[in-house]
């Protein structure tokens, strides 16, 4: 499995045969998929490699368990920037 940014800016080529126009169109990867799949896409949150390789150099101050560390340091972290 493969995970993707759905929320990453693209850029579209349109072309409109009807009127001979070629243009650009930015949008995200989330809205080009919602606009060509007639099935919707499931999407999940994850959480990025490049964050918890960050916070795997440090030390982690708990014994539980380190995903629930990871799980529940990403979402304070989510819940703070909201």
């Amino acid at each position: 499995m493969k995970v993707v940014n759905v929320d990453q800016k693209i850029i579209v080529p349109i072309s409109d045969e009807t009127k001979g126009l070629t243009y650009e169109m930015q949008m995200t990867l989330g809205e080009l998929l919602k606009e060509t799949l007639e099935e919707q896409v499931e999407t999940i949150e994850a959480i990025p490699v490049a964050w918890l390789r960050e916070k795997a150099q440090k030390p982690c101050m708990t014994s539980a368990n380190p995903f629930d560390y990871a799980l529940t340091e990403w979402r304070r972290e989510q819940e703070a920037k909201a």
